[in-house]
């Protein structure tokens, strides 16, 4: 950075040299290491040398600004001065003043004037005058406020006008709107342009005026409308023109007299119909009507004429079809003429009706709910028939819902006699057509009920258990057996019978043991349902004190090895509890030991890891209400002697100074070996500063230096384990690091204040550890040193 040097003179010691002319403002010095940060800031400030007076000068002016009304505007300058110029705002040739419409702020030579919600009425020039002690300087700009767009409006209509013919008619119509909008006439629904002969256009004063030559154009409907980019809007008025009269006219108005009177019409419906009527005098006031609804020329379907003593109505048959009715008056009274317009509809040749559905033939059963639906491509009319007879909605239990194009029939409660050949005939103008199917009806499945049977039971072993049960259903239930949750199968078990005949069904069990005991079970199931019942089968035991069949083997093993005894149990009656001891103390499930009760009598212990303590007598013991019986073996486990093993070694460990650090390992071996830590080759032992630990019933041990010191540093602690099997030792390095300080500046920064062009230095001295890297700032930001 141009005029600023950074110097390091020492690791403590900083300067940064500022040319005070190009950088005054707030100089911060920051030093940061691992440890944390630290930060000290002056002040510099400037004295600058007198500036040369001028006048003001505008180096931004103001520009024109076109908004529309309600809007706000805003207008910038940007002034030099020497001294600094006091600014005056002027709308017009009245001055502008800070008030709640208008806002005028300043920053560093730059002015703002703004004014809000402006007016129309508030368009004119912008001034802006400065002036200071050595002249005075001006800038303006157009405001134009423009009104806010909307859509044209007729505030003037044009008028009916009646004339004689060859007189001028003339119309006037002016619309309000913003933007200007622009007019367009029409006669009898004809635009017109300004080529068009015995019309023109013209505007008066804003007023549009349309002038018509009535020799050329005959009575019609006026039209105009206004537009502008927001909307239009539409008006109009009646053209009469009467026939130029040749002679005086009688002192004596006559009554119109119709001589051609209206004829009924027939056309094709859409076809347009015409109407014609002759009648006399032809100054009378004619209107003409459809249904009693009147008509006007320019209708969407309508369009009327005169010619003289002649007047003719053209007509859209579609829209108008009935009674046509013209009505003349004038002051000596009225004549009327009626006919009818009859619009002929072309007659559309209907086809048969179409299915769009196929029947199916289906299967229910009595009592269900059967619905059948079919549909047609048009309209028709539905008749249902079973077995060749017309059903009727409403009986046995029968719905038929019709629509235009669907029919449905319900059987609410279908009954076997309903069952058959169900037709469907649909008919229309231009035909029928019929569909069926087959509707089988089957009887109602019922579901299993037990109706007698079977009976719990209490026997002796080695006696027959027999149970009975009658169980209906339909369709023919399947009946199934069970014991304890198990499915009883004569193929399984020899001594099982099961038999049925008709409803009633059989289990017989010949010789009943023990394990035939517990809950009976029987089931039956069909498609209706489900039914089961529970009873109990008691079998009383001949019993006597437990015999071992099997008995317990003596067994000599090494120390780790696995051991294992099975027995086994005559008779293994329910009641039996089996208990297993090793030198009087009962034996449980552990990580080591596993007791399983493998069932019909059979059980085994396992022992995973032989231990010389377990040298000894193994018992087993059998129980009931009779008695305990006992096995017994005798167990030999010899003890295995082995080398020291260090089976989880030390670890590097770097630490502060004066923290303290623990270094641990496991070590196994036997017999149990002794165990000793060095620092190189200095053991070391327990102490205040020192604390050595061996569990010798797990192996865990360590060693933990209460102070870690700066001269222990890179040193090796050993682990060295010894017995009759030999020796074993592992080392890892002790790191003591120095102690980590946070920056701290010794001597702070001054702020200072110098004249304009002069060079300022500032020096800090800086501590900590790690060394701290040092930064410097200026307003905030960055100082790089060649940058």
């Amino acid at each position: 950075m141009p005029g600023i040097q950074i110097e390091t003179q020492s690791i403590t010691d900083h300067k940064l040299i500022v040319d005070s002319a190009q950088y005054s403002g707030t100089i911060l010095c920051r030093a940061e290491n691992l440890a944390g940060r630290y930060e000290t800031k002056a002040k510099l400030t400037v004295i600058p040398a007198e500036k040369k007076k001028h006048g003001p000068e505008f180096l931004e002016k103001l520009v024109d600004t076109n908004i529309m009304e309600e809007s706000n505007a805003v207008f910038e300058v940007r002034v030099e001065a020497e001294p600094a110029a006091t600014l005056k705002w002027f709308l017009g040739d009245k001055q502008l003043t800070e008030s709640e419409r208008v806002k005028i702020r300043e920053f560093d030579g730059s002015w703002k004037l703004e004014i809000n919600k402006l007016t129309v009425e508030e368009s004119g020039i912008i001034r802006c005058v400065a002036e200071n002690s050595e002249g005075t300087a001006e800038s303006s700009a157009n405001l134009t406020v423009s009104k806010k767009p909307y859509a044209p409006q007729f505030k003037d209509r044009p008028k009916n006008v009646t004339v004689e013919q060859g007189q001028e008619a003339r119309f006037e119509a002016q619309a309000i709107a913003v933007p200007e909008p622009i007019y367009q006439w029409s006669i009898g629904g004809r635009k017109i342009k300004e080529s068009m002969e015995g019309a023109k256009i013209e505007t008066i004063n804003g007023i549009s005026v349309l002038t018509i030559d009535t020799k050329i154009f005959d009575s019609s409907t006026i039209s105009v409308t206004a537009t502008n980019s927001v909307g239009v809007d539409e008006t109009g008025a009646l053209l009469t023109v009467k026939e130029k009269q040749t002679k005086e006219p009688d002192s004596t108005e006559k009554m119109p007299v119709i001589k051609k009177p209206l004829d009924d019409q027939s056309v094709k419906h859409g076809e347009m119909a015409n109407f014609d009527v002759s009648i006399e005098p032809n100054e009378v006031t004619v209107e003409w009507y459809s249904n009693g609804k009147q008509l006007i020329d320019g209708m969407p379907g309508v369009k009327i004429s005169q010619q003289n003593y002649d007047f003719k109505l053209t007509i859209d048959s579609a829209q108008y079809a009935g009674i046509i009715t013209f009505k003349a008056s004038n002051k000596a009274g009225k004549a009327e003429s009626s006919a009818n317009l009859i619009a002929i509809q072309e007659k559309v040749i209907q086809k048969p009706p179409e299915f769009l559905n196929t029947l199916n033939d289906l299967s229910a059963k009595e009592h269900d709910k059967v619905e059948v639906t079919i549909e047609t491509s048009g309209k028709a009319t539905f008749e249902w028939m079973l077995n060749d007879k017309i059903l009727q909605s409403g009986t046995e239990k029968v719905t038929i819902r019709n629509e235009e194009s669907k029919s449905i029939l319900i059987f609410e409660d279908v009954s076997l006699q309903q069952a058959g050949k169900i037709k469907v005939t649909a008919t229309n103008e231009g035909g029928q057509a019929s569909s069926s199917f087959n509707m089988t009806v089957n009887e109602k499945d019922i579901a299993p009920e037990i109706i007698s049977g079977p009976n719990s039971l209490s026997i002796k072993e080695n006696d027959a258990a027999e149970f009975r049960v009658e169980i209906t259903g339909k369709p023919k239930p399947t009946v199934k057996w069970s014991l304890n949750g198990r499915e009883l199968s004569p193929t399984a078990d020899a001594n099982i019978i099961i038999k049925s005949f008709e409803e009633v069904y059989t289990l017989k069990i010949e010789k009943a043991n023990v394990k035939h005991a517990g809950e009976i079970v029987v089931t039956a199931e069909n498609s209706a349902g489900m039914v089961g019942k529970e009873v109990v089968l008691k079998v009383e035991p001949d019993l006597m004190k437990p015999v071992f069949k099997t008995h317990l083997i003596d067994r000599i093993v090494n120390e780790g090895e696995p051991l294992r005894w099975d027995v086994a149990i005559e008779r293994p009656y329910k009641g039996i509890t089996v208990k297993w001891f090793l030198n009087g103390k009962e034996l449980t499930n552990n990580e080591n030991v596993q007791i399983i009760d493998d069932g019909e009598g059979k059980y085994h212990v396992t022992i995973n890891e032989a231990k010389p303590d377990m040298t000894g007598t193994l018992v087993v013991k059998a129980t009931n209400s009779c008695g305990t019986s006992e096995s017994h073996a005798s167990v030999e486990v010899k003890q295995l002697a082995c080398k020291p093993e260090i089976t989880r070694q030390p670890q590097d460990h770097i630490v502060e100074e004066n923290e303290t650090v623990k270094f641990s390992a496991i070590v196994t071996g036997k017999p149990t070996p002794t165990v000793s830590w060095y620092m190189d080759e200095k053991k070391l032992e327990n102490n205040n500063e020192i604390g050595v630990k061996f569990d010798e019933s797990t192996g865990k041990t360590s060693i933990k230096i209460f102070q870690a010191k700066l001269s222990d540093s890179e040193k090796k602690i050993t682990l060295k384990a010894e017995n009759t099997q030999g020796q074993v030792e592992a080392s890892a390095m002790l790191t003591v690091n120095k102690k980590s300080e946070p920056p701290s500046i010794v001597s702070e920064m001054k702020s200072r204040q110098v004249n304009e062009g002069e060079t300022v230095s500032f020096s800090v001295k800086v501590t900590g550890y790690p060394p701290p890297e040092v930064a410097w700032f200026h307003n905030g930001k960055p100082i790089i040193p060649g940058g």
